[in-house]
């Protein structure tokens, strides 16, 4: 590792410790997520960190720019924004019946495949049944409608404790990445409105990272073999007391070296499969294109050099089905939309619909991720997007249209 490096950022970040920042805002949560983590690559902190090629750095470089036009022209589109109310009991209700959804879908689990991962039951790998884990993974939106109404104050120790039990079942079942979802949710509703500070921001980062190293010390057997065997395998440079955290920096770095090799191979494409892959899940047409994803998928992991190590940033989805092309213009409304939904939730001071705060939240965490994998092609996704917008037509009461020449939302 290169220590000098290290000191450095070490330095820079005391320095700018209370430097205070909007969260949210996509340009930055882009710059600051893609530039530490290839400060965490090049500190050669993992040694099987091969060196980043070429055609990746070209892709890093472009897509990056791409992504900041996109989204300083997204905020600066001009839609009269529209603020709303919503009849707060609708809004616990739809909650209180996606949490009776989210808890039978568990109870049927549990009846059908028995005691869960967590108390011995099936590997998290085969407990799954399809058609429950649809209803399971609602547990997203019953989330999203509890921080809103917790933030706007209503009925919080009824919805605190539902929160609580949903998060048992999440561990439970062994899941750690809606716990992640859980904490970028938390971080995005306490972040509204508001300037917080670097050193903020690096807790809300050490409490991921020590969530998912407890998740991996709660679901793996023989956790000090397992990180052993890890750390010898790919040659992990730091002090061994710094051992647990193979995994999360594993899963944080190695998606630039599986796409620095794939760039260089010679592939086709699937013109939007890939991208869509979600969406024909949902749909169950998914099958229609088996051929085609079994060449995607075994394309892919021929370059992988650890098989277990599998994702390859959000990029990697573009270039799997446009090429580089892809990579040059799928950045530009990726940032142009993030852009645009950021700026109608400001203008609204927050009081926009829930289904354009929910997908200005899905554009902020989809940034969170967008180092790791391609959160458009989740299959929940489209399943949530459409709950949120019932819930939305369900519960709105008042309307009010803001003044497009005010941009702090008084009312027109």
């Amino acid at each position: 590792m290169n220590y000098l490096l290290f000191l450095i950022i070490i330095i820079i970040l005391y320095s700018i410790r209370n430097l205070k920042f909007k969260l949210n805002e996509p340009i930055f949560l882009y710059t600051f997520i893609w530039s530490t983590i290839l400060v965490l690559y090049l500190s050669q902190i993992i040694g099987i960190l091969t060196p980043l090629s070429a055609p990746f750095y070209f892709s890093l470089i472009i897509s990056y720019l791409m992504f900041i036009m996109g989204s300083s022209i997204g905020k600066r589109i001009t839609i009269p924004p529209i603020s709303y109310e919503y009849n707060r009991n609708k809004l616990f209700l739809a909650a209180t019946f996606l949490f009776f959804v989210i808890t039978s879908a568990f109870m049927l689990t549990i009846v059908k495949l028995g005691a869960p991962p967590v108390l011995g039951g099936l590997s998290r790998e085969h407990y799954y049944i399809g058609y429950l884990e649809i209803l399971y993974l609602t547990v997203y939106v019953f989330w999203f409608i509890g921080f809103y109404l917790i933030f706007q104050k209503y009925r919080v120790k009824s919805i605190l404790i539902m929160i609580l039990l949903s998060l048992i079942i999440i561990v439970l079942k062994g899941n750690k990445f809606p716990i992640i979802y859980f904490l970028c949710l938390l971080l995005y509703f306490k972040s509204q409105g508001k300037s917080i500070n670097i050193k903020t921001f690096l807790l809300y980062t050490v409490v991921i990272i020590t969530v998912f190293t407890g998740a991996m010390y709660l679901y793996v057997d023989n956790f000090q073999s397992y990180i052993r065997y890890k750390t010898n395998l790919v040659d992990f440079n730091l002090n061994e007391n710094l051992w647990f955290l193979i995994d999360p920096l594993l899963y944080l770095t190695s998606n630039f070296m599986n796409l620095s090799n794939y760039l260089g191979a010679n592939t086709s494409h699937s013109f939007g499969l890939s991208s869509l892959s979600g969406i024909l899940s949902f749909t169950q047409t998914k099958d229609l294109f088996l051929n085609k994803f079994t060449l995607i998928e075994a394309g892919w992991k021929e370059n992988l050099i650890y098989p277990w190590l599998t994702t390859g940033t959000y990029l990697k989805e573009v270039f799997i089905d446009f090429g580089f092309i892809g990579i040059v213009l799928f950045p530009f409304f990726y940032g142009f939309f993030s852009g645009k939904y950021f700026s109608l939730v400001v203008k609204t001071n927050y009081n926009c619909s829930i289904f354009n705060l929910f997908v200005s939240f899905t554009f902020f965490y989809s940034i969170c991720i967008s180092f790791f994998t391609f959160y458009f092609n989740s299959i929940e996704l489209v399943l949530n997007l459409i709950l949120v917008y019932f819930i939305h037509r369900f519960a709105a009461k008042k309307v009010r249209r803001i003044s497009s020449s005010n941009e702090m939302g008084v009312e027109a």
